[in-house]
């Protein structure tokens, strides 16, 4: 970009004026928030220190004064400027800003602020060299959340209820493109303002717009319009709303029971047990998959049954349900089943997890007897049922006496997180104590 910028500093006491005052005063050109770019107006603003009203300020260019203005006080000012048609002059006690209009080639040049103060004179100067126009290069469409780049006529994934933005960008183009975004009727959206940033001597602008899409917005199409005086024909840069609907609730729980989310799974040892995960209201229909978590390191898929109906919340709307069947050992006990849902271009991802819980007998019952019995001498004898779930029960009978009062129970939790359970009896055996049992 060929824009330079000179300040030159001139001092002339005039009268009796104070030193001080004029050594502390300042005057330098604001840096310009546009470029100079032909056929279009541009501004200058010389900028001052310490303000005031009482002042007189001649603006010229080449030598050649081209607007002039004197002030004694804030509503008393009188002005000149040769050529309205090119110039417009503004002025208050801390600035004064030349507005150059219509700007050409012959526009280029030095141009001098000169601010004289009851105690002096400050000037500065500024070389404008005027810029040809240009088109943008490039044009592109940028979600606002990932930063994502879509082509034209793209089909967006958004989803149902929630606020999406998305970015018109327009660069290096002189002057700044007018950026322009329709939609279709219907669509609840909000326009933000147009930015525009100055970057290597070119505008590089952009606009967003914040919609909240219903499922009827499905289809719909969000276009951006990009003006520009050196572009034969405006452009047009459109994208298609792709709407998910994401599920109002996915669950777990055994099939033909009650269809609320589990988190624990009651089954029974070595039984056909069926499990369903269910979405509930999506579009498009959830994916479903089921898996069973070994350990932190090991999970293994498990085969489903899998189905999508019309769901009877809303026609328009998909039911899924996925089935799994198991046949489960005390193995299996305490493992966690895993129902993954999921759409993947609405982002959405809900992993539902239930614990299993395996009903089952202990896996072994033996019954210690210390030696041989002796009528009237008391016996402590032992019986031990493991890995059983829930935690065993043991009783005691001789006969059909039920011993079981005489009896001790302690249980713990092994490492496979079922119950050991230990009972001891005491019993003083008599003659006709022929036959004893535990279960």
């Amino acid at each position: 970009m060929a824009y330079h910028i000179w300040c030159l500093f001139a001092v002339l006491f005039l009268g009796n004026g104070s030193r001080s005052t004029i050594s502390r005063a300042t005057i330098s050109f604001q840096p310009s928030q546009t470029l100079p770019v032909k056929g279009e107006d541009f501004t200058m603003t010389c900028i001052y220190s310490p303000p005031t009203y009482d002042r007189t300020v001649h603006w010229t260019h080449g030598g050649s004064q081209v607007a002039y203005e004197s002030c004694t006080s804030a509503g008393s000012c009188t002005s000149n400027i040769p050529n309205l048609i090119k110039y417009k002059l503004m002025a208050d006690d801390r600035s004064t800003s030349l507005t150059i209009i219509n700007l050409t080639t012959g526009d280029n040049g030095r141009y001098t602020c000169d601010v004289l103060y009851l105690h002096g004179q400050r000037s500065a100067n500024e070389i404008l060299e005027v810029l040809y126009p240009v088109s943008p290069s490039r044009v592109v469409m940028t979600d606002t959340q990932s930063g994502w780049q879509y082509l034209d006529n793209t089909s967006i994934s958004v989803t149902a209820g929630e606020p999406f933005g998305i970015t018109c960008e327009a660069y290096q183009a002189r002057p700044p493109v007018v950026l322009q975004w329709v939609t279709t009727k219907g669509v609840s959206a909000v326009h933000h303002d147009q930015s525009d940033v100055i970057q290597d001597g070119s505008y590089i602008s952009r606009r967003t717009l914040i919609i909240t899409p219903t499922r009827n917005d499905h289809g719909q199409i969000l276009s951006c319009i990009i003006s520009h005086p050196e572009l034969q024909k405006n452009i047009r840069r459109s994208v298609s709303l792709n709407v998910h609907v994401l599920p109002a609730s996915v669950l777990l729980f055994p099939t033909g029971g009650n269809q609320s989310l589990s988190t624990v799974l009651y089954v029974q040892e070595d039984s056909l047990t069926s499990i369903t995960c269910k979405s509930i209201g999506s579009f498009p229909a959830t994916e479903l998959s089921f898996w069973l978590i070994v350990d932190a390191f090991e999970r293994t898929p498990i085969l489903a049954n899998v189905s999508s109906n019309r769901s009877i919340l809303d026609d328009t709307l998909f039911d899924t349900e996925s089935t799994i069947t198991i046949r489960p050992d005390a193995t299996k006990h305490g493992m966690h089943i895993v129902c993954s849902s999921y759409m993947e271009d609405a982002f959405f991802v809900k992993l539902l997890t239930a614990r299993l819980v395996v009903y089952g007998l202990p896996v072994d019952v033996t019954i210690s007897i210390p030696g041989d019995m002796f009528e009237g001498a008391e016996t402590n004898i032992t019986c031990r049922a493991l890995n059983g779930y829930p935690a065993p029960l043991i009783h005691w009978y001789i006969g059909s006496r039920n011993l079981t009062d005489n009896s001790s129970l302690e249980t713990s939790l092994n490492a496979a997180d079922r119950y050991d359970a230990e009972s001891t009896l005491t019993l003083i055996p008599m003659m006709f104590d022929q036959e004893g049992r535990c279960h």
